[in-house]
């Protein structure tokens, strides 16, 4: 039976873990505030804490912070279910593993007409994960991954059908990032890099799940070899997942102290963007 939606303004709710200025948060912001408000009405619903939000545009957002701590709590579905009744929800979108659970229980148990789930890169592959995946995956109407690779992984790992899993790119901002020379030699000034470095950049959180290790042992093993690169490791650092001290004392034990560059967070990231030589994800 097709599911049908109120004629009126469609109420959408998404639900996170954390909000914080992170890749998929800041990815559904962006989905957030590029919406037809003509047509939807969001609600953004947040289990745990908010972090960050001076970092954070969230101007004409409505945000439901429900302040629940780290871990499984049996009462959360429940107040998810009420804030979805409270906000007469049409869509549920949870996002990733930390709100699947909770979040498609609640939404069966509210009624809700519509329930989307996605996936954003790295989720739990072990057993009972991957039965449960696919369990609550396939009460969903629309399963949601962000790359092709990804949805081949989601298939894979659960047995799902790459048939049940959508594809939808993360958009780019062409206002926010294009090409400037200007920005380029603005950023180069600013670090005190000179226009003759050679400059390779990453960006991201201090966690082990990006990889920055692997970026300062190149480093060093071009190093070895004579040539002379300069990294840039711009972001910050991460309560309870800081990386840095492993990345620092890496640093030091490679002798690449001079060549590589932890720059903070960084509100003009293009700049950075313009200013490296070669990108490093």
């Amino acid at each position: 039976m097709k599911t049908t939606i109120p004629s009126s303004k469609v109420r959408v709710a998404h639900l996170l873990n954390y909000l914080a200025p992170a890749g998929k948060e800041l990815g559904l912001l962006k989905l957030i505030r590029n919406k037809n408000p003509e047509i939807f009405e969001t609600t953004l619903i947040v289990t745990n804490e908010i972090r960050d939000a001076s970092r954070m545009n969230l101007d004409g957002i409505r945000v439901v912070c429900l302040g629940y701590g780290p871990g499984n709590h049996p009462s959360m579905p429940l107040d998810i279910r009420r804030t979805l009744k409270d906000h007469s929800i049409d869509i549920l979108h949870t996002h990733s593993w930390g709100t699947l659970l909770e979040g498609v229980s609640a939404a069966k148990f509210a009624n809700t007409p519509i329930i989307i789930h996605g996936e954003h890169g790295t989720f739990p592959q072990q057993s009972p994960h991957r039965q449960l995946q696919r369990i609550f995956w396939s009460m969903c109407d629309r399963v949601l991954a962000v790359s092709y690779p990804l949805r081949k992984a989601l298939s894979e790992a659960t047995g799902l059908s790459e048939n049940r899993i959508e594809v939808i790119l993360n958009g780019v901002e062409s206002e926010r990032f294009f090409p400037s020379l200007e920005l380029r030699e603005e950023g180069r000034r600013s670090f005190g890099f000179s226009d003759a470095d050679f400059v390779v950049g990453t960006v991201g959180r201090h966690n082990k799940v990006k990889n920055q290790n692997m970026l300062i042992r190149a480093v060093g093993h071009l190093k070895a070899k004579g040539e002379i690169v300069h990294a840039m490791l711009v972001g910050s650092l991460t309560v309870g997942q800081d990386n840095g001290p492993e990345l620092h004392s890496l640093v030091k034990e490679l002798n690449v102290e001079s060549q590589l560059h932890f720059i903070d967070f960084q509100k003009i990231i293009n700049r950075c963007y313009n200013m490296v030589d070669v990108f490093a994800l």
